[in-house]
């Protein structure tokens, strides 16, 4: 039996260095909770030791535990402020935690301590590259590659922030890099994809993934890359496959779910469209994109179950200095001039960030060179509101070209290929060989028919394909682009307070800025009234809208017009089978039978179309996002349009129009004078008989309808804008004089 210590005695301290080593030696061995224990029997003869409080963070770190590994680490460094590899390894944490603030901080604070610390500087770029300052993640990236100029990893990164900044050749220099040095080095293939893919070099594309894909076929992001290949060549199931092949690895992959309901969007799969944004809105970081495109998805079938939260939510974020989000879905929001154009600058700083444009000169020669660049050189409302307008220039001082983005068949095709004097397919062109064809043939103003819409690439753009650049009709708003000159309007729908909203200097015109074709035809044959399902006598509001543009508060005041004019119907599109029941639903909530709404299917040709119009009484336009096309085909067929003018370019094309069109009356100010004029109007068969013969009397002579004037304006102010590069001045707002009629 032994006997107990004397009084005072203490037991030798055991060799703290010692267990300090087994522990390290475990934790090298990844025997974590042996190295623990270790750390712990250290701290318990003294808890002020930094370096075994340091370990015991990082072990916390290794195991999931990133709170405790922070709180940790901060006790070490309390005793040793001046560690860079503590700074370094809790700031690592606090980026995975995603405070990505408090991790700028201490990685900081890691690169101030120890310059040479490449690892630090490393994570200091991913933190940048996660906070979305590109530039400084590449100055960082480009310190850690003077410490070690060879490490694979650093210089893959910073390939990946060169691509992303639109650099892409020197991008692609570094993956073949790598790819020299190791031909298994399927992230190195990946990057190349990527690059050759925003170049819009689809074969290297392809080549570059199949690479990838055989090394390494769940590497993230891959799929995904595939599917975006896939998609801009319109092969639309292969492109799905995809994503979904990127979801069975990665299923909270908020890219491939957006991308996936894109392309259900496109083949107007609507209700699995919102399926899929709704998914991408669930995944972190739940970005403003997935929540504006989670919204417009929803209106496609006009579910406005969380219609109220949502655009809430996008407005409060609207009003954030680093707001972002795809424009064309901001459109539908009622959002200011200003908030619009704060979206469209952040989204083309962050899509063309990078690309340096080569200078154009402007030089005079017998005639102006213009070049149309569009996706939508077929049967597509662009298409068929401008081709008048191509048919009517003057050939003697215009010379013309067509660089089609898409490949599009049909009569409409057919006819603008004789439009033009070269009709070049841009579809499998890249990005530079398309610029390089505008300056061979020496392009003296590039018109963009596309903006932010599905086919542009303003990339053409964005590396200057000729001296004049300018935006028209596709998009009804700025680009934000600095590399966009001008930007055709009028009166209407930039009024002069918001000039300042927009990046172009606006180039304003007489009536409308909205082209028509009067060769359009409206088919003889006109069905009757029961045939289209409608009643034979009654009063036929109608709206055919897409459905995108409905909201609930212009629905209220229709529901409100039905139940005040009796034996009244409101004659809408067919626009998917969901859309039909709910709005149904949504007119038995206000009180109205679901049998009032009447639902037109598609007709196969725009002239059986304007036809049918003719059996409807009264166009009730939306808002905050009005008619356009669809308002050129109702007042062509002789359908007044009551409208109310909106707060932003998208909300004025109808007032704009209808101006145009002799009708100023019928442009409203307010939802409640919206629906009062209605009424009126409803109620007053003479007015309406009135109204009606001021269309039809002589369309052509309306200043809407007018191709030929309307051509001169813009030829109007095509010139003036080549006169001021001639001169070399800068672009500036002007307005073009109104012929007489």
């Amino acid at each position: 039996m032994s006997r107990p210590p004397p009084p005072g005695h203490r037991p030798a301290q055991p060799d703290l260095q010692a267990i300090f080593n087994q522990a390290m030696a475990a934790h090298r061995a990844g025997q974590l909770d042996m190295a623990a224990t270790l750390y712990r029997q250290v701290l318990s003869f003294s808890k002020k030791q930094f370096a075994p409080l340091h370990m015991l963070g990082v072990i916390e770190g290794q195991r999931g535990n990133l709170a405790e590994g922070i709180r940790q680490i901060g006790k070490a460094l309390k005793v040793n402020p001046d560690s860079s590899d503590a700074w370094l390894n809790i700031g690592r944490m606090q980026a995975e935690l995603g405070d990505l603030a408090a991790a700028e901080k201490s990685l900081r604070r890691a690169v101030h301590l120890d310059p040479a610390n490449a690892l630090a500087h490393n994570n200091l770029a991913a933190v940048f590259d996660r906070q979305g300052n590109l530039e400084e993640a590449l100055n960082s990236i480009d310190r850690a590659l003077t410490l070690a100029p060879s490490d694979p990893l650093a210089l893959g990164n910073r390939a990946g922030f060169l691509s992303r900044l639109n650099r892409h050749a020197e991008a692609q220099v570094i993956y073949r890099g790598l790819i020299a040095t190791d031909e298994h080095n399927a992230e190195a293939w990946l990057g190349l994809g990527k690059c050759c893919a925003r170049k819009a070099e689809f074969f290297e594309a392809q080549q570059a993934l199949d690479k990838a894909r055989a090394l390494s076929p769940a590497l993230p992001e891959l799929w995904t890359t595939m599917g975006g290949i896939l998609a801009e060549q319109d092969r639309h199931d292969e492109a799905l496959a995809a994503y979904d092949r990127e979801l069975s690895i990665n299923p909270h992959s908020e890219e491939a779910w957006y991308q996936r309901g894109a392309i259900l969007r496109t083949l107007q799969r609507h209700a699995d469209a919102a399926v899929s944004f709704d998914k991408a809105r669930q995944c972190p970081p739940h970005t403003t994109r997935s929540l504006t495109t989670h919204f417009s998805a929803r209106l496609m079938f006009c579910d406005w179950s969380t219609f109220d939260t949502d655009q809430s939510e996008i407005i409060k974020r609207a009003r954030d200095d680093n707001f972002s989000a795809l424009p064309l879905e901001l459109l539908r929001l009622p959002l200011t001039s200003g908030q619009l154009h704060k979206a469209a600058r952040h989204t083309a700083a962050r899509t063309f960030a990078g690309i340096v444009p080569q200078p154009v000169a402007a030089t005079r020669s017998d005639r102006i060179r213009l070049a149309y660049v569009s996706a939508d050189f077929g049967d597509h409302p662009v298409a068929e509101l401008i081709a008048g307008v191509f048919e009517h220039h003057d050939r003697s001082r215009f010379d013309l070209t067509a660089l089609s983005l898409m490949k599009r068949d049909g009569p409409m095709r057919e006819r603008l290929a004789t439009a033009f004097d070269r009709f070049i397919d841009a579809s499998e062109l890249s990005d530079g060989k398309s610029v390089q064809t505008l300056r061979d043939l020496g392009i003296d103003i590039a018109i963009d028919l596309n903006g932010h819409t599905r086919g542009g690439r303003m990339q053409i753009f964005a590396h200057r394909a000729a001296p004049v650049q300018v935006g028209y009709l596709g998009y009804p708003g700025t680009s934000g682009a600095d590399f966009m000159d001008y930007l055709i309007a009028d009166r209407t729908v930039i009024p002069p307070e918001d000039e300042r909203c927009y990046s172009e200097a606006i180039a304003i015109l007489p009536d409308s800025f909205m082209p028509a074709d009067s060769r359009r035809e409206i088919s003889p044959d006109t069905m009757t009234r029961r045939e289209a399902g409608l009643p034979d006598d009654g009063f036929v509001f109608c709206d055919f809208n897409d459905s995108t543009k409905l909201t609930p508060a212009v629905f209220d005041v229709w529901m409100s017009l039905l139940r005040q004019v009796e034996g009244s119907v409101l004659w809408l599109r067919a626009h998917n089978p969901t859309a039909v029941a709910n709005l149904r639903r949504e007119a038995e909530q206000r009180g109205v039978a679901p049998g009032r709404l009447v639902f037109a299917p598609s007709t196969p040709l725009i002239a059986d179309h304007l036809a049918r119009q003719r059996l409807a009484d009264l166009f009730l336009d939306t808002l905050p996002y009005n008619a356009h096309a669809t308002a050129s085909d109702a007042l062509w067929a002789g359908l007044p349009i009551v409208t109310c003018l909106g707060k932003t370019f998208a909300g004025r094309v109808a007032a704009s129009q209808i101006k145009a069109a002799g009708l100023p009356e019928l442009v409203t100010h307010s939802l409640p004078e919206y629906e009062a004029l209605a009424l009126k109007v409803a109620r007053d068969p003479d007015l309406l008989k009135a109204l009606k013969a001021r269309l039809t009397a002589d369309p052509a002579a309306l200043p809407l309808f007018d191709t030929a004037r309307f051509t001169r304006h813009l030829e109007a102010a095509y010139t003036t804008m080549w006169e001021r590069a001639c001169a070399g001045l800068p672009p500036a707002p002007f307005a073009v004089a109104p012929l007489p009629r």
